[in-house]
């Protein structure tokens, strides 16, 4: 799959575009093929090194697609279900695999910016 990934902190030349393998679900997550992802200041920040995280990583918290696969403890999504979600490492790809399946906030949505608009209204 194409992702976005950085394996040293920099500025946009940081940013490099690669070929991943295709991930495979765990038990308790999902496979999403991404059709969009959020594009926020939080991912200069990783991409710069100012927040730590393990490299090399794949950009973007944010994002909405269908799910593809899914584990074998994995009841709340199935195949073929529209999902959206914020808050975790790893969008800026053509798939991802996560455990997304555990929020009210997750399922049903076309677009990251409105989870994360949702979300963020909740917390208030």
């Amino acid at each position: 799959m194409k992702a976005i990934q950085v394996k040293q902190p920099g500025g946009p030349e940081a940013l490099e575009f690669v070929d991943l393998p295709i991930p495979q679900p765990k038990s308790r997550e999902a496979v999403v093929k991404i059709a969009a992802s959020g594009v926020n200041f939080i991912d200069v920040n990783l991409r710069e090194g100012r927040y730590k995280v393990p490299l090399p990583f794949v950009v973007g918290q944010e994002a909405a697609g269908v799910v593809s696969s899914v584990g074998s403890e994995v009841k709340l999504v199935k195949s073929g279900d529209r999902v959206a979600w914020s808050g975790i490492l790893g969008s800026y790809a053509a798939e991802r695999e996560r455990s997304i399946c555990c929020g009210r906030y997750v399922a049903g949505y076309d677009s990251p910016l409105f989870v994360l608009r949702h979300v963020s209204a909740e917390a208030r």
